[in-house]
């Protein structure tokens, strides 16, 4: 029964929702006072521990993990024990054609430790497929939202993402700041250069650097492949003068502003 849900996970459409749906089952089966799951090449770390045992479990789940510096992804509730101590951490090697990809670690409780151990060894034996599945569907998911020049989100992903954050100021009220940033002259640059050089350009300007989650590339008639869309929730603008992003030409004429805001309510 185990194998088979376990094997079941490889439907999910995400690492957290595989991770949400085996910690839901593992609960009702086997008491532990927090259950973790991190990936070995990938950068993920989700952990699900009793809710007032937060920085414990995570310290824990890290020092069993070697997780310094990945931020956890957390899952509170009153399913998982609330014990404050318990028998070291038990942790299992998930492989993926003889390959680790991550490792699943489980916070005992008093007196469990062996039947703990026995659990993990067959969680860890038949998680790798499912987990493989998953993190194959969120890069897929990934490398279609980007534009893969400036790894910014593209014109579909950045649209998605403006509906979902005006329904969320529709139901929950505030504000939504979006600007255009645009580079100068850098038609100029496709037209002397060439068409290599302009891509060279977009690369020198967002390639290196690590984007915002909120900025994305809009390209079409509307808005031309040398703009970029960020969006925020909290900004707040203040008039001042300031430089534009030049693609390489001598003069560059002063930048143009303006703001929209959106005034919502709660319902």
């Amino acid at each position: 029964m185990i194998a088979a849900e376990v094997r079941a996970l490889a439907s999910s459409d995400s690492i957290r929702n595989l991770f949400d749906l085996l910690s839901q089952f593992l609960s009702q089966i086997h008491a532990y006072r927090w259950l973790a799951l991190a990936g070995t090449s990938s950068p993920f770390f989700y952990i699900h521990h009793f809710a007032a045992m937060g920085e414990a479990a995570v310290a824990e789940a890290r020092a069993a993990l070697g997780t310094a510096g990945v931020e956890p992804s957390l899952l509170e509730d009153e399913d998982a024990l609330g014990e404050h101590a318990g028998p070291p951490a038990v942790v299992g090697r998930v492989l993926f054609a003889g390959r680790e990809i991550a490792k699943l670690a489980m916070g005992p409780a008093q007196g469990g430790a062996e039947s703990t151990r026995s659990l993990l060894e067959v969680l860890a034996s038949e998680l790798g497929g499912a987990l493989r599945m998953t993190i194959l569907v969120e890069e897929a998911r990934f490398l279609a939202s980007i534009d893969p020049l400036t790894r910014i989100m593209n014109r579909r992903a950045f649209l998605q993402w403006g509906e979902r954050e005006l329904a969320r100021l529709d139901r929950y009220g505030g504000d939504l700041c979006i600007g255009l940033i645009d580079v100068d002259h850098f038609k100029a640059v496709n037209d002397q250069h060439g068409h290599q050089q302009s891509t060279s350009t977009k690369e020198q300007r967002w390639g290196h650097r690590r984007a915002p989650p909120d900025l994305g590339a809009v390209e079409g008639e509307r808005a031309g492949g040398a703009r970029w869309l960020p969006g925020a929730r909290h900004l707040t603008f203040a008039p001042s003068r300031g430089s534009t992003l030049n693609a390489g030409a001598s003069r560059a004429r002063p930048p143009a502003r303006g703001c929209a805001r959106w005034q919502t309510r709660a319902r």
